[in-house]
Order: structure tokens, then C-alpha cells, then sequence
């Protein structure tokens, strides 16, 4: 290794132990900081080869945290993950195997369940919850379903 791959090296490990990265955006680091292309891929194939820095991992840990702390839907998890350069077939693989479709129907039930309490004083506005349940990545089937099956009926409710 050349003395600059060393510092490249040096770089790329102690970003990696502070946080998460995937591939495509430690090597846009890398870039940044002005290493030469070749240094860039060697660096990232020796953190690749011993699996300091994995994709797969990378999404799984996305999509965990992404459900736990402000749960979305299938959609918009992929769109953020595509934006992060992962591969659509290991955003494929990882949503199928941590976001089923009847996990993500109840993830959608909870988010109606939780924009529900929020929008009891004001009168529940049907396109409002469609709307919200939309840009948190619901597919509209979901969201149609979820509200079916929590008994919600808007012919009954003010929709201002």
C-alpha cells in the first residue's frame, strides 16, 4: 500500500466507527477528500473483503431503524435506500425478509391509529390521512386496507 492508500485506509476506518456507510456514499467521502480513484477502490475493496462495509447490512440496519423510530412503508424505504446507492436487489431481499406485507399493514394501522388521535379535534379530512399515509411510503392498497380494517368509516366523520 502506498503511503496515501494508508491515509485513505485511515479515513475510510475511522469513519466507518463512527457510523454506518454504505458503499457508494464512503466512497463519495473518499472522493471528497481528494484521494485518487484507484486509492478509492482499493480502499473500499479491503473494507468490502472483510466486511467492515456491507450493503446488505446497510440496509437492514436502514430499514430496522427506519421501522422502530418513524415507521414508513415499503416505498419510501426503497426510495431512501436507492438515494443512499444501494442496489435495488438487495433492497428487494432486505425488504422482503424485515417488511412482509402484513407487517407493513400494521405498521400502516399504527401510523392511521397515531394521525387519528391527532386529527380527532379538527375533524378527520379522509384525503389528509390518504395524504399523510402516501409520503410515509404506504402503497395506496395498504392504506385502503388498513383503514378498512380498523373499522373506520368517513361517510360518518366531518370531512373538512
Amino acid at each position: 500500500m502506498t503511503e496515501l492508500n494508508k491515509k485513505a485506509l485511515s479515513y475510510a476506518l475511522t469513519l466507518l466507527g463512527r457510523k454506518r456507510y454504505a458503499k457508494n456514499q464512503l466512497e463519495q467521502k473518499l472522493r471528497n477528500r481528494g484521494f485518487p480513484e484507484e486509492d478509492v477502490k482499493a480502499v473500499i475493496l479491503y473494507c468490502e473483503e472483510r466486511n467492515y462495509l456491507n450493503d446488505g447490512e446497510f440496509a437492514r440496519f436502514w430499514i430496522e431503524d427506519r421501522i422502530r423510530f418513524k415507521p414508513m412503508g415499503r416505498r419510501r424505504l426503497r426510495s431512501e435506500l436507492l438515494q443512499q446507492g444501494i442496489r435495488e436487489e438487495i433492497i428487494n431481499q432486505v425488504l422482503d425478509e424485515l417488511l412482509p406485507e402484513e407487517q407493513e399493514l400494521l405498521l400502516a394501522k399504527n401510523a392511521v391509529r397515531a394521525k387519528l388521535t391527532k386529527l380527532q379535534s379538527q375533524g378527520v379530512n379522509q384525503y389528509k390521512l390518504f395524504n399523510f399515509l402516501l409520503r410515509r411510503g404506504f402503497s395506496p392498497e395498504i392504506i385502503r386496507r388498513s383503514i378498512y380494517e380498523l373499522g373506520i368509516d368517513f361517510s360518518e366523520v366531518n370531512q373538512t
